[in-house]
């Protein structure tokens, strides 16, 4: 069997849920030109924020970083060139060991004298090589986690025949902890994982053994990072366990087991299951769910890698299986129960032979998980995640529901979604027929000012085309109402005579629902002629009143004329007067104006009278105008309707 060095990293992930089939796109692979793919793990190595790849070769005396543009995109390697006395670079593990805020590596060797190399980033995808950690050696399997709860890394290894605990200060440097138990026979520790497997909140350590004695074993730890003596988990489930990682896949909230293991004496069948955790640090293999991976024979192939992620974002753990034996990178999605009855993955993907490192991380920047594993001895496999398309909510809203025709209007378009705001363009559509297309602003949002739409109603939508994270939509329906009036005569023509009073039936018409009171005013009357003041109350229906319109009649008048106080007047002057020379021209004044008022009247008594006329409605036809008026929003419609009134 290939060396067997595994390797994954579990990157924080958004927790936005994609309630979508798993999508991803065809495979890339990074071909290296290795001789042998030994290590492999995912970090970012120069601190842009995008996760990049470190890798080893069995043969080579090298770390090798890809680093990521972002997309998922990776150029040739940046090469650190690594000081050992064995022949080549085995198992990585990644972390900010010395707490600089740069990534560093501790480096396994392979193939002759065995040690674990610390190596602290430069943060530009190269290394500066520190020394080895103290009494330490190669690696098969790790991870580096806070063990004693003092904020600083340390490292649970695996190796071939021990177990070992590294207590991390902080500055790149590791003193042995008391995690140093024998495996017994040739015990190949290939998987670790730790957890708080018996709720004391304090990590707990299992590794697991493919080689004899191929076994699970649990230690249990103190707060001081100190470990008790290994606890043999019976089982018999797994011939040959060689992977191993814990979550909590049931969220009863005890850490379950997700386990890969081999059975070399069949011919290398795999498989891979969820055992549940009893929260206090055994297992129950009686409800053990094995995941259905394809089956198969395979001589020397390598056992099933295994991870615990999720990745659909609904919060439940899911599991990923990498098989050696079919060939094919598998992914389970979890219904939270963390039985997985289904019969077939999730996802399966075809990969390369001898795959021995599997990795998760989002290399595309899109809040999903995507999938690095070695595919065949040499390339580095990628399988980048499609984020599927969320369906954005599309809202429709009028200033005024119910607006006057020839006035201005605006339908107001949202475009949200539960994840980030949509982008491009939303058309506002009347029926079949655009009004128009809009840019959505930073909000959603797109405002179309309307002032030519016809009188009636309007059923409108908006069409959202879509961008790169949201589907294209289109909203319900806004019913906009765009109102009119019209007035008519039943009788458009009345003759009447002078004085007399004619009666006409108006009719209004609403358009497109019209309702309120419509006011009702008369203009180009003839002279002396009136119109009654009118309204006409209508709720989206016809209806009719009558106006009168009056015309006046001509009228005559007469002024009479008394000429007995030209005479008295005189004589009442006379009497009052005590001068009596002033008399006789007083006297003759007024004879003389008595005998003209007597001339005047040519012998009439005393009195006399004439005769003024007052014109009423002159006599023919005119064609006067009615204007009704009504107000809605402080917008005014007018319309008029014409008629003849005839007088004789």
């Amino acid at each position: 069997m290939k060396a067997l060095l595994c390797s994954y990293l579990l990157s924080a992930l958004a927790s936005t849920s994609f309630a979508a089939v798993l999508q991803y796109k065809t495979r890339t692979d990074i071909a290296t030109g290795f001789y042998l793919l030994s290590g492999m793990a995912v970090a970012d190595f120069n601190g842009d924020g995008k996760p990049d790849i470190v890798a080893t070769d069995i043969r080579a005396k090298n770390l090798y970083v890809y680093l990521n543009d972002g997309t998922g995109n990776f150029g040739a390697p940046k090469i650190t060139p690594v000081t050992m006395m064995a022949s080549g670079a085995g198992k990585v593990i990644t972390g900010d060991f010395n707490e600089d805020g740069k990534q560093d590596v501790i480096l396994a060797t392979v193939s002759g004298y065995q040690a674990s190399i610390i190596l602290t980033g430069n943060n530009d995808g190269t290394f500066t090589q520190q020394q080895d950690v103290a009494g330490g050696y190669g690696f098969v399997s790790g991870v580096a986690v806070d063990i004693n709860k003092d904020k600083h890394l340390d490292l649970v290894l695996g190796l071939n025949g021990s177990t070992y605990s590294f207590i991390g200060d902080g500055h790149g440097g590791f003193q042995k902890g008391n995690l140093n138990s024998l495996g017994g026979g040739y015990g190949d520790f290939t998987g670790v994982t730790v957890a708080d497997f018996n709720l004391d909140s304090n990590p707990d350590v299992v590794v697991v053994s493919i080689n004899p004695p191929s076994d699970i074993r649990f230690y249990s730890g103190a707060a001081n990072g100190n470990f008790s003596s290994p606890v043999i988990v019976p089982q018999s489930s797994f011939p040959q366990p060689a992977w191993l990682s814990s979550a909590d896949f049931n969220g009863d909230g005890f850490p379950d087991l997700l386990v890969g293991a081999t059975d070399l004496l069949v011919g290398a069948t795999d498989s891979a299951g969820v055992v549940p955790g009893n929260g206090d640090g055994t297992f129950d293999f009686s409800k053990l769910s094995y995941l259905a991976i394809p089956q198969g024979k395979a001589f020397d192939a390598d056992p099933p890698m295994v991870a615990a992620v999720d990745i659909d974002g609904d919060k439940k753990v899911d599991a990923v299986v990498s098989d050696d034996v079919s060939h094919t990178i598998n992914i389970f999605l979890n219904d939270g129960t963390g039985e997985f009855s289904q019969s077939s993955p999730d996802f399966s993907a075809p990969i390369g032979s001898g795959g021995t490192n599997l990795s998760v991380a989002d290399l595309n920047d899109d809040g999903i998980p995507d999938l690095i594993v070695n595919s065949g001895t040499q390339n580095i496999s990628i399988f980048l995640s499609i984020k599927p398309k969320l369906v954005p909510t599309v809202g429709l809203s009028s200033s005024s529901p119910s607006q006057f025709v020839g006035s201005s209007v605006n339908i107001m378009a949202n475009v949200s979604g539960g994840d980030g705001t949509p982008t491009g363009a939303v058309t506002l559509m009347d029926g079949s027929v655009s009004l128009g297309q809009q840019t959505l602003d930073s909000s959603g949002n797109a405002v179309f000012s309307l002032s030519n739409l016809s009188a009636g109603q309007h059923n409108l939508t908006a069409a959202y085309a879509g961008d790169t994270n949201f589907n294209a939509v289109t909203s319900t329906t806004l019913s906009q109402s765009i109102t009119d009036l019209q007035l008519s005569f039943t009788t458009a023509s009345q003759t009447v005579s002078s004085g007399g009073t004619a009666t006409y039936i108006l009719a209004a018409t609403p358009v497109g629902g019209l309702s309120g009171s419509v006011t009702l005013t008369c203009s180009g009357l003839p002279s002396q002629t009136t119109c009654d003041p009118a309204t006409i109350t209508l709720t989206g229906q016809p209806a009719t009143t009558s106006l009168s319109v009056r015309t006046s009649a001509p009228v005559n008048s007469k002024r009479s004329r008394s000429y007995s106080a030209y005479v008295f007047l005189p004589l009442l002057a006379l009497c009052c007067t005590r001068r009596r020379r002033v008399l006789t021209p007083l006297l003759s004044v007024s004879a003389l104006f008595i005998l003209s008022s007597f001339a005047m009247g040519c012998g009439s008594n005393n009195s006399s009278s004439s005769s003024t006329t007052v014109p009423g409605t002159p006599i023919g036809s005119t064609t006067f105008t009615v204007t009704g008026t009504v107000t809605n929003g402080g917008s005014t419609l007018t319309r008029t309707a014409t008629a003849a009134l005839i007088v004789q």
